[in-house]
């Protein structure tokens, strides 16, 4: 038995005749993708007697439903990271403390229930990171002035090239066309910053590695928002 597992990728296996559910006592990681499984063995499984070190889990074509999930199991974890078809963005409660829910999703949302990211391309060129910015920036625009909740806009690290590099050097484009998306982009931030929307800018080529590769960069921020909750309570407690 494999007990000092860290990282669990499951991807397109039939588990529904599986043996009893291990327990992985070290796993910190665990990925579900296209899998079949029982609603049962999912309730067995999941839970903090089990997998009592698991922070993040990647689930995603079904297999698992967050209504599957108990509370106290979602307590534990740091991050989850879904597709619209294990996790419905409007059924997730925007002020729900832990964890922080990334939401797979292949087009931009005409709202931003909770947390989102992209299925970005592992390379966006310059004409369709303009289409990203141009669908992204009225959704930022309808971010609340002071909001309750923090807002976060992901997006690959690439756009930084195409915002600083010249346009002769990046794959020989005319004269200007750099320049102009350089523009758009400060637009962009700027708009951000006004609404106290963060930016953050994460590693593309590993996040397509597989879907349940979750980016370092969000769970980092994860991690940042669960230590300033946990000091926010021990405040209110004293």
């Amino acid at each position: 038995m494999h007990t000092n597992l860290r990282r669990l990728s499951l991807d397109v296996l039939n588990l529904s005749h599986s043996a009893a559910p291990p327990t992985l006592p070290q796993l910190d990681e665990l990925s579900v993708f296209c899998c079949s499984i029982e609603e049962s063995t999912v309730r067995e499984w999941l839970q903090s007697a089990r997998l009592p070190r698991l922070r993040v889990l990647a689930v995603g074509g079904g297999s698992i439903r967050a209504d599957m999930l108990s509370a106290g199991f979602l307590a534990q974890l740091d991050l989850v990271q879904a597709d619209t078809q294990s996790f419905n963005p409007a059924n997730i409660p925007a002020q729900t403390s832990y964890p922080l829910i990334l939401v797979e999703d292949d087009y931009i949302p005409a709202v931003l229930t909770r947390y989102s990211i992209l299925s970005t391309p592992a390379h966006m060129d310059e004409s369709m990171t303009h289409n990203y910015l141009d669908h992204l920036a009225p959704v930022v625009a309808r971010v609340p002035e002071e909001p309750d909740t923090p807002y976060v806009v992901g997006l690959p690290r690439s756009i930084l090239r195409l915002a600083t590099v010249s346009p002769d050097v990046w794959m020989r484009r005319p004269p200007g066309v750099t320049e102009a998306f350089a523009e758009r982009w400060r637009a962009f931030e700027e708009q951000c910053r006004h609404k106290h929307v963060r930016i953050i800018l994460f590693d593309e080529d590993a996040r397509d590695a597989s879907f349940g590769f979750v980016p370092r960069e969000f769970l980092r921020y994860a991690r940042e928002l669960k230590a300033a909750k946990r000091l926010e309570t021990a405040r209110e407690a004293r």
